[in-house]
C-alpha cells in the first residue's frame, strides 16, 4: 500500500515535533498538535 504522504511531508512533520516537543506535556501531544489541521483544532475551541 503506498504511503498516504509523501517523503518531504513526514520529513517536516518529524522536525515540527522536535522543534515543539518542550512546549508539550509529552511527546504524543506534540505529535497530535502536528497532525491536527489548525482549522479543526480552532472548531474545536
Amino acid at each position: 500500500m503506498p504511503s498516504k504522504y509523501d517523503e518531504q511531508t513526514k520529513v517536516k512533520a518529524a522536525r515540527l515535533v522536535t522543534e515543539h516537543v518542550q512546549d508539550y506535556e509529552s511527546e504524543w501531544a506534540a505529535i497530535t498538535a502536528v497532525r491536527t489541521p489548525s482549522w479543526s483544532a480552532r472548531s474545536r475551541s
